[in-house]
């Protein structure tokens, strides 16, 4: 497969974050080795021992909270490579676009262009267990948290569209089929009916390739030079 990778902002961030939680333990430390020597912490106990915890405090979970960030953005995106890599054993007639930015969703994560049609696939990298009760999306984290999610079902929906609307702009009209992609193997998902297939990197390729077959190798080509000028 043809792939049109456009850079993606999660690594960068993921960078920066981690990084920023470096400093922040490093400040942490020097401030609790160096403070309670201060002139402040000797002569006020009362007011200096509350300074100190409260320092120790925002700056252990300031660190804590970059960390988790970084963290969670670096998994993502090693999630999303392993997932290219898989898209990339498509066969050559299809063309793969990661990160669109179109109007409605924010960015499209990947859409796939081939005699399947054009496919747009939303990837989530959750983990803990993800249950769908055919109304609502609510995720458990590892630590037992739950975490109310945004209608997923929604964002496929949403992605099916912005795509649907920027194809006919260009004059080319065809089929807009939508997946929920999990790509963290260490999500779950426990669902009553699914309102459309959800996709694990694992099943990918051959969810894809049983399609039937919508678009000649001609349209094909035109609706991926449409796409490239997205």
């Amino acid at each position: 497969m043809k792939l049109y990778k456009r850079p993606s902002k999660t690594r960068p961030v993921a960078v920066f974050s981690i990084t920023m939680a470096v400093f922040m333990a490093l400040g942490l430390l020097f401030f609790a080795l160096y403070y309670p020597q201060t002139e402040l912490y000797g002569s006020n106990r009362m007011l200096g021992g509350f300074i100190y915890v409260l320092g120790l405090t925002v700056v252990g979970n300031s660190a804590l909270m970059f960390l988790r960030i970084g963290s969670a953005l670096m998994t993502g995106w090693r999630n999303e490579n392993r997932l290219l890599l898989t898209l990339r054993e498509l066969p050559d007639s299809f063309t793969g676009f990661t990160n669109l930015l179109l109007p409605g969703p924010a960015r499209l994560d990947v859409v796939l262009v081939g005699p399947k049609g054009v496919i747009v696939l939303v990837v989530k990298h959750y983990t803990g267990r993800i249950i769908y009760d055919g109304k609502d999306w609510t995720r458990i984290r590892p630590n037992r948290k739950h975490q109310r999610l945004r209608d997923l079902s929604a964002q496929v929906r949403a992605a099916e569209k912005a795509v649907s609307q920027a194809i006919k702009e260009r004059n080319v009209s065809v089929p807009v089929i939508g997946r929920l992609v999990f790509a963290n193997p260490k999500g779950t998902l426990e669902a009553v009916k699914l309102p459309s297939p959800v996709l694990r990197p694992e099943t990918l390729l051959e969810s894809i390739t049983a399609l039937p077959d919508k678009l000649s190798e001609e349209s094909s080509a035109r609706i991926g030079e449409a796409m490239k000028g997205l």
